[in-house]
């Protein structure tokens, strides 16, 4: 199993806008060429000079720009194919990032409340807020009795503004990973689908990973007013390197998580509807309560996994300096809190993931069904050509 090219990147909306332009270019350089040999036909066999030539010379003539002719226009049919091919990678780029944007923004204003509670959880040893935050339900009641309802919500306008980003660059770079992976031919299979799922994780974290930090800020620190308020104090901290504070824990946590989380659910997918493209009307007809369970199970598989992991990265975002490594961290926690204080939280984690996973890949699931079928593909590829017929070639 190895990577195609020597980029590993994936392709991203300028990788295919500059696609479409180089096709674009291709394909008037095509249009052009053919025009150019039309008229050096007409001009090779005029009145003038078509009474120079014998019969067998103009026979070897026509033959020969006959043969100039049919070549370029095959060129041309490549070149147009190239460009379309371009525009419908552009069209699935926009449409995956937009549909996965959307579904990540749903999912977690949803289970924003459990998301804040897992946190103070999570941060209570290090916080000496253990006796205030022991339980779910303690925790959301002392919430709501110390700001309010709507505090449970804290920190939500800035989780979608890095959830949206971070949820659409999962999506595309995973089905992105994942064609480079594979070599024509080669059948999916579970590895390709877990590296794929390992190198967008590290992709969407290491995108995404300075606002995680002032999110937690903000979630755990009351007297900060505001996301303005949140990154002055990060980085009146340490500057800018405070802004990537737990991001080793954060690639170990957050990578085999979303590689597990994908690979689990690509996985269960195809076992349930089986290895086969659905046209619209068969992808509009899944029952979404399947999608749901199925998003749900992969949730739970990963972050099962994953969770120590998870608390050590928490931990380490946190204002002052609590440990000095991420292996410091690992034994700190064993030796003060035990084996249990990996998973201090993670029922509320468990509320929170079950959802938010579920919600999270039946609404990319169904959004894309509407917006990224194969019709719409080719309505494009149909648009565009008719386009290109109606209008003159350029020189």
């Amino acid at each position: 199993m190895v990577l195609r090219g020597s980029n590993i990147a994936p392709g991203s909306l300028q990788e295919a806008e500059a696609a479409v332009k180089r096709a674009q270019e291709l394909l008037d350089q095509a249009k052009a060429d053919l025009e150019q040999a039309k008229d050096t036909t007409l001009e090779a066999l005029n009145e003038d000079t078509i009474i120079n030539y014998s019969k067998e010379e103009l026979v070897d003539i026509v033959k020969k720009l006959n043969a100039k002719v049919v070549k370029l226009e095959e060129r041309e049919l490549q070149a147009e194919n190239a460009m379309v091919k371009s525009r419908i990678e552009l069209q699935k780029t926009m449409t995956s990032l937009a549909c996965g944007g959307a579904a990540g923004a749903i999912a977690r204003s949803t289970v924003a409340p459990l998301d804040r509670v897992k946190i103070l959880m999570q941060t209570s040893h290090l916080q000496g807020t253990e006796a205030k935050y022991g339980s779910v339900l303690g925790t959301a009641r002392q919430i709501i009795k110390d700001e309010g309802v709507m505090r449970l919500w804290r920190g939500n306008l800035t989780n979608c503004v890095r959830v949206v980003p971070h949820t659409a660059t999962q999506f595309v770079s995973y089905d992105k990973y994942k064609s480079l992976l594979l070599n024509d031919g080669e059948k999916m299979t579970v590895p390709v689908r877990l590296m794929a799922g390992a190198l967008s994780g590290m992709t969407a974290a290491t995108v995404t990973h300075p606002m995680d930090v002032v999110r937690i800020r903000l979630q755990t620190q009351a007297e900060l007013r505001g996301i303005g308020d949140a990154i002055r104090s990060v980085y009146a901290e340490n500057g800018l390197r405070t802004f990537y504070k737990g991001y080793t824990p954060a690639m170990l946590s957050l990578s085999p998580f979303i590689a597990i989380n994908f690979a689990s659910f690509d996985t269960l997918k195809t076992w349930y509807y089986g290895d086969v493209k659905m046209n619209k009307k068969e992808l509009q007809a899944r029952n979404p309560a399947v999608i749901l369970g199925l998003g749900a199970c992969a949730g739970i598989i990963a972050q099962t996994a994953c969770y120590p992991l998870d608390t050590v990265r928490r931990r380490m975002q946190l204002a002052g300096k609590n440990y000095s490594s991420t292996i410091n961290a690992f034994a700190t926690i064993l030796k003060d809190e035990g084996p249990l204080g990996y998973y201090k939280g993670m029922s509320a984690n468990a509320m929170k993931v079950v959802p938010n996973n579920a919600i999270r890949f039946a609404a990319f699931e169904v959004l894309k069904s509407w917006f990224m079928t194969d019709d719409a593909l080719k309505r494009t590829a149909t648009k565009f050509r008719s386009t290109r017929n109606a209008k003159p070639a350029t020189a």
